[in-house]
């Protein structure tokens, strides 16, 4: 999980020096009812506060939560309108 990436990245001191990002993509099949656990977890972990989560949007992707796990991690919401290639061209510019 990206927990023990960083906590490895931050122990090398790889964090002093590098940006860290997590890139998450979905096929727009949400499940609301797991979102306040994951986004418990995600604030228990620590990792809101190291690394911005930026999310790469396919078909009919929920909006609303990638946006609200964005505002929450200081990442963005990409759309893949224009192909995965794209997209992740797009988050490396920004990251």
């Amino acid at each position: 999980m990206a927990w023990g990436l960083l906590d490895a990245a931050e122990k090398e001191g790889l964090l002093k020096t590098h940006l860290p990002a997590v890139v998450a993509m979905t096929d727009g099949v949400a499940d609301p009812a797991n979102a306040p656990e994951f986004m418990r977890l995600l604030a228990a972990g620590g990792l809101e506060a190291k690394a911005p989560i930026h999310s790469i949007a396919f078909g009919k992707a929920d909006l609303a939560q990638l946006n609200e796990l964005a505002r929450k991690t200081v990442g963005r919401v990409f759309r893949a309108d224009r192909g995965l290639t794209e997209a992740l061209r797009s988050v490396k510019g920004y990251n």
